[in-house]
């Protein structure tokens, strides 16, 4: 399972995303954590986003909130209802989660099941790559489990990206890129803009989190 998985992550694009020319740029929206500009690109007839912004926060705590898959400590914007580690090595994790769709959108509950492995191929910049595990036989079981525990649930059929951390000295340039489907039968039009409010609120949550580990790690006796 373990090759299948890798070798299908290797066979995705992510030359791509490196690739400033194929970025369209969208607009900048103002949050509480500074200027998020946003950007789209198609990849594999799939709609992509790309967020990027600058932090002061140490390298340090966005590395430890990327990394932090749990669920249930209220500092994500959506509300995941359920997350399972399923596999955890030293630069590799596999984990899937249930994501809570509000009642009033008619819509049914998402889950994914992925892998997801870091890279640090330059000194100064660190990324955070996932994509979906493709292989139906690969945590059989578990997918039997979340089917009969949240009836209805909709898996995602598409669901890659990274987050690519680059130290400028007194600043972290922070990018959020994801290639994303939420299946089921939404409209892609309406898919594709609910993929774009919504994709500042990712950096948001990160920046906000980091603050407040780094601020109670300084706070802390030694």
């Amino acid at each position: 399972m373990i090759l299948g998985v890798l070798a299908s992550a290797w066979a995705r694009p992510w030359p791509l995303f490196d690739d400033p020319s194929r970025w369209e740029p969208l607009t900048v929206r103002e949050t509480e954590v500074g200027p998020v500009s946003i950007a789209t690109q198609r990849i594999e007839d799939q709609d992509c986003v790309q967020g990027v912004l600058v932090t002061e926060v140490p390298m340090r705590w966005l590395d430890d909130v990327v990394a932090d898959t749990s669920g249930d400590d209220g500092w994500r914007s959506t509300e995941i209802v359920e997350t399972r580690m399923l596999h955890l090595s030293d630069n590799r994790m596999d984990f899937y989660q249930v994501m809570d769709v509000p009642d009033w959108t008619l819509l049914a509950d998402r889950w994914w099941l992925l892998t997801a492995w870091t890279e640090h191929a330059e000194a100064n910049t660190r990324r955070l790559r996932w994509q979906r595990v493709e292989d139906p036989a690969a945590y059989a079981t578990v997918r039997a489990e979340v089917a009969t525990r949240f009836p209805g649930v909709v898996e995602m059929p598409v669901n890659w990206g990274e987050w690519v951390f680059v130290d400028e000295g007194a600043v972290r340039r922070t990018t959020y890129r994801v290639c994303t489907d939420l299946g089921g039968s939404l409209p892609r039009w309406i898919q594709r803009i609910a993929l774009r409010r919504s994709l500042p609120d990712n950096l948001v949550d990160l920046v906000r989190e980091a603050r407040r580990r780094a601020s109670g790690a300084m706070a802390s006796p030694p």
